[in-house]
């Protein structure tokens, strides 16, 4: 799918969002949104128009329904916790959703997204560490981008995860001029596996209102991946996609 205009909902989320914070797209799981703040606006989010605005954490009331949907939804069986950014939730409420999300017979997997490891290091501390590992299974996607992100406050940061034996991922998006060359994703999959991180997702920018300078030709990105396929292992190398509004992700597998 090529691009051709830049969208305020790049990914149509307004049409499969039942109630406020919910967005189900597939048949099962949910991304949850209970918060739209975050302690940054990265210029290429694909939700920036929504963050940090007036209305950017959920009411009691909507938190509520949003839990409520997942509860009545016996399809569902994992949970991406997404926003804004989950992990800039005072711990006593973050600590409240992760275990009325854990009660829930059906739900099996949990997965937090998060930047703050990039953006608030600071923020991750032995207690949110011991917050996150007792809910259910919890997997944290860590979103990074370039290998100069990997700061020695980042580093401790995950070592706070991994020492709590919490799983970590990672996802990065494809960034005209800024990581969309061999040699700086290289070093930034090295460098997370380096941390215990596997690299999970490369994202084809979203075409989000502002974005077209970031944008990459799906074309070269296949080429990038080609090239990276040769030089590194497996375990370092992410799948490529492209997120659509109406099909969700799609691969971008290059041609061996």
């Amino acid at each position: 799918m090529k691009y051709k205009i830049e969208s305020d909902d790049p990914l149509a989320e307004k049409k499969y969002s039942p109630v406020r914070g919910i967005i189900k797209k597939y048949s099962d799981r949910v991304i949850f949104c209970p918060t739209y703040t975050c302690p940054s606006r990265c210029d290429f989010c694909f939700r920036k128009n929504m963050v940090n605005g007036k209305n950017g954490k959920l009411s009691k009331d909507e938190m509520a329904a949003a839990i409520d949907y997942i509860k009545k939804d016996k399809t569902i069986r994992e949970v991406i916790l997404s926003g804004g950014d989950p992990l800039f939730l005072p711990p006593k409420i973050l600590s409240d959703i992760l275990k009325r999300l854990s009660a829930i017979p059906h739900i099996k997997l949990l997965r937090v997204h998060t930047r703050i490891p990039v953006t608030l290091p600071s923020r991750i501390t032995k207690k949110m560490a011991a917050i996150l590992r007792r809910a259910t299974p919890l997997w944290i996607i860590i979103h990074i981008n370039h290998p100069k992100e990997i700061t020695p406050q980042f580093k401790k940061a995950v070592a706070i995860f991994t020492t709590a034996g919490i799983p970590l991922l990672s996802q990065s998006v494809l960034l005209r001029g800024i990581n969309d060359d061999v040699d700086t994703l290289k070093k930034l999959f090295y460098s997370l596996v380096d941390l215990a991180i596997k690299p999970y997702y490369l994202h084809q920018c979203d075409p989000a209102r502002g974005t077209k300078k970031y944008w990459v030709p799906i074309k070269k990105g296949k080429k990038i991946m080609r090239q990276l396929r040769k030089k590194i292992s497996g375990i370092c190398l992410p799948t490529y996609v492209q997120d659509s509004p109406h099909r969700g992700k799609t691969r971008q597998q290059p041609a061996r």
